[in-house]
């Protein structure tokens, strides 16, 4: 996430077409590794890691 958050902040510090679309690219690898991480967690943990993300989202509180 910390990551992701350098990579916005220099897309909005030099607003250059190949910074957003490296930022994108970085924005859809983390949310492939992210679901790649979850399956491995629901087979992991089961009921007890599912029932979890019925409370919690992935990567933005309330949002996703």
């Amino acid at each position: 996430m910390g990551v992701s958050l350098l990579a916005l902040g220099s897309a909005v510090w030099d607003p250059a077409p190949v910074v957003w679309i490296a930022v994108m690219l970085m924005a859809l690898g983390s949310d492939l590794r992210g679901r790649a991480e979850g399956r491995l967690l629901a087979e992991s943990f089961g009921t007890t890691y599912t029932a979890c993300l019925e409370r919690t989202r992935r990567f933005l509180p309330g949002i996703y």
